[in-house]
């Protein structure tokens, strides 16, 4: 009688190989989907974080710029006759060229000397149109007006955007008959404040504050009754 011949046992662990289902692969794809959506939020989290940096330090940057112009300029600002009291007879009082309002302030002051020739310029810094601007032009006590207007010879510059408000304040003592302190204006003034404060408003409120700015001006006097040497060609 022949033998069958034998026929080896099957291994035991293949007995358990089987594919993914359905439910397991869906439920893999949906972890893997949530993971990346956790990677994709993170990663444009800290993009945006990086830009709103920057943008500070942009924003940052700027402010400090127009600070130190201004306080410069402010911190420069010289009692010079006003126009209208140059040719006053001896003895006649006169006042300076320093108006104080409360959002606008009118000065003398020198120009930088990399933006001039050097000499005397009229300022006046405010709001206008949501800009912090800033119009000049060579002061002379003859000169017709102490506004700006189009064209020349007035120069604009804009100093800052999305302003909504600035605010002044003076400290000091603007004639005899004024009390020393704070004032809101600064009208016909003999001398020039010792002090002049200046905020402003953003219309922004995500924008980057503004810091208060304080400069103390110059009290020496420039020119005189019936004067017109004001120191042109020098700062």
């Amino acid at each position: 009688m022949s033998q069958r011949p034998s026929i080896p046992p099957a291994c035991p662990h293949r007995q358990y190989e089987r594919g993914f289902t359905l439910v397991e692969l869906l439920v893999a794809t949906t972890m893997l989907a949530l993971l990346m959506g956790l990677l994709f939020a993170t990663f444009y989290t800290t993009v945006r974080a990086w830009d709103r940096a920057d943008q500070y330090g942009v924003q940052a940057n700027d402010i400090e710029a127009v600070q130190r112009f201004l306080r410069s300029r402010m911190a420069s600002a010289r009692p010079a006759v006003h126009p209208e009291d140059a040719l006053l007879e001896s003895g006649t009082a006169t006042r300076i060229t320093f108006i104080g309002e409360p959002g606008r302030m009118t000065f003398v002051a020198p120009l930088p000397a990399y933006r001039s020739a050097g000499g005397l310029y009229l300022f006046v810094v405010g709001v206008e149109g949501n800009q912090l601007r800033l119009h000049y032009r060579p002061f002379h006590p003859r000169m017709r007006s102490l506004q700006p207007a189009e064209g020349r010879p007035w120069s604009t510059l804009t100093l800052l955007d999305d302003v909504t408000e600035a605010r002044f304040r003076y400290l000091g003592q603007p004639h005899d008959e004024a009390g020393f302190g704070w004032h809101l204006v600064w009208p016909d003034a003999r001398r020039t404040p010792l002090l002049v404060e200046m905020d402003i408003i953003r219309g922004d409120p995500t924008a980057l504050p503004w810091p208060l700015l304080a400069a103390r001006t110059t009290s020496e006097r420039t020119g005189g009754r019936g004067q017109t040497s004001l120191g042109f060609g020098g700062s």
